[in-house]
This record gives structure tokens, sequence and C-alpha cells, in this order.
């Protein structure tokens, strides 16, 4: 004897749960793939990997597909020695467009890096001068709601 919820065999409605149920966790994850890119301007128009150690740094998170509700986003900055140079975070809520069933948000964060004492008067004779700390390889790691989005790794010279 088949087993059957209306005549309907429970194995048919089992493998349509499961079909609807994949269906929405790929939806889900598409929907929470950000674009996530550093640059050297608050626009986001001078994308790069690379930066001189008097710009100023950003990584901008690009999201779309999410709830209308309050988000927490923040960004973890890391020396090149591995240790942690800056903590930054930001609450949005996004809002939705018209026409759209879920929102788009952009934010961004930004590190600026400052030289250390003298660094600034000497800096017209050796633009390095006090900022040998900060040349290197950099890491910055990007979280939404408590979860890892990206991992960014960019490099500081002078």
């Amino acid at each position: 004897m088949i087993l059957s919820w209306v005549g309907i065999p429970i194995f048919k409605i089992i493998g349509i749960a499961g079909f609807f149920l994949i269906l929405t966790c790929a939806s889900t994850s598409a929907a929470s793939n950000p674009e996530v890119f550093m640059s050297a301007d608050v626009e986001g128009r001078q994308r790069s990997d690379k930066f001189d150690c008097h710009d100023g740094i950003y990584i901008h998170g690009v999201f779309s597909g999410l709830k209308t509700v309050k988000h927490e986003a923040y960004a973890v900055w890391f020396r090149p020695d591995g240790r942690e140079q800056d903590r930054a975070d930001y609450s949005i809520v996004p809002t939705l467009q018209r026409g759209n069933a879920s929102a788009d948000a952009r934010f961004w964060f930004w590190l600026s890096l400052s030289p250390s004492f003298g660094g600034k008067i000497l800096k017209t004779i050796d633009p390095s001068y006090g900022m040998e700390e900060f040349i290197g390889l950099w890491k910055v790691d990007l979280y939404l709601d408590e979860k890892l989005v990206a991992t960014k790794v960019f490099f500081v010279a002078c």
C-alpha cells in the first residue's frame, strides 16, 4: 500500500516540497551575492587594489534583494603585520524602490592612514617617513548582519 495524501503519493509530495526548498535557497543565495570592491574614492570610480599611503582607501558593498529591516554592516581593517588597525560599523535600513519586492543598498567604509609624530613635517622630504609600518599587504573583512561577506586584500606603498 502506498501512503498518500488526497490521492497524491507521499513521495511525490516530498519531491515537490524539496524542489521548492531548493528554489527558495537558490534565490536567497543569489540575492545575497553582493558586489564588493576597493577604490581610492568615495564614488567608487577609481577601483584598485594598490594605494598610496596618503590615499583614502575605500571598501564598497553593493547589495540587492535585502529585506527592508535594519541591517548591521561593519568592516575590520588588518595591517601588514596582522594586527587590527581599525573597525567601523554602520546601520542601514534599505528602502523599497517602486515596483520591487526587495530592497537594494550600497555602503562604504574608508581607512585613512596618519604618519607617526614628525611624519607630517618630514613628508615633503620623504613621503614614506613615519608611514613605514603601513607599507605592505593589508586585508579588510566586510560583514553584514554578523556574516562575513567578503575579504579583500590590497597593497599600500609610499
